[in-house]
């Protein structure tokens, strides 16, 4: 007796994803928006004010739902501090190489009494069969019209909605960016598979660079 395989895509309920639109079995669809981090504990009293308030106006200017993101990625940092151990072993200036033994021991330590968590922040901007109208909607129960054939219909719809969020988000100081298919691919690729998660975001991680030795 085979065992019956269950595909992450059928988990998903994903139908298919065309460049910045995610298209779902039942007639639903969505895009995501990463929005950049900030600091907020950096800013200053004002800073925060002004932050929180623009935050404020950005949820009272919503005029239909939206799902907020936040993937945590577990950062397995042991391949950073090998790579940091070989730079070091080829520093011969003795001040950098100093500062370099430092900088790892902070890390070692940092590891031992935290989990190293890299954030990412996502908006999703949902759209539902339903917004088709009435006639569409009885022909969408019925089979008749697949999300296929309102396709176009779909993405001006979602991008009219983008459009407005990444305005108000552009307000609050924050960088955003639509992701594209592959970016989307990767994103539920990463949330459902976690050695993927580490191998990525290890092969992220660079080595701080150490300036040149200058010759006398």
């Amino acid at each position: 007796m085979s065992k019956t395989q269950t595909s992450t895509q059928k988990f998903t309920e994903i139908d298919s994803i065309d460049h910045d639109v995610i298209t779902f079995i039942n007639g639903n669809a969505c895009l995501v928006i990463e929005v950049s981090p900030t600091n907020f504990s950096l800013l200053s009293k004002e800073e925060q004010d002004s932050r929180i308030f623009s935050y404020a106006s950005f949820l009272n200017s919503l005029t239909f739902p939206v799902q907020i993101l936040i993937n945590n990625r577990k950062v397995d940092i042991s391949y950073y501090l090998t790579l940091l151990a070989a730079e070091i072993n080829s520093v011969k200036n003795e001040r950098i190489l100093d500062y370099m033994k430092q900088y790892k021991d902070f890390i070692e330590n940092l590891v031992k009494e935290n989990v190293i968590l890299d954030k990412r922040f996502y908006i999703v901007v949902p759209y539902s069969y339903l917004e088709t109208g009435a006639f569409k909607t009885i022909s969408h129960t019925t089979q008749k019209t697949s999300s296929e054939n309102l396709l176009p219909e779909i993405k001006a719809t979602l991008h009219t909605k983008a459009e407005g969020l990444l305005s108000q988000l552009s307000r609050l100081g924050l960088q955003t960016k639509i992701l594209e298919e592959e970016e989307l691919v990767m994103l539920f690729h990463q949330m459902y598979n976690e050695e993927a998660e580490s191998e990525s975001a290890n092969s992220e991680l660079n080595l701080p660079e150490v300036p040149a030795e200058k010759k006398v």
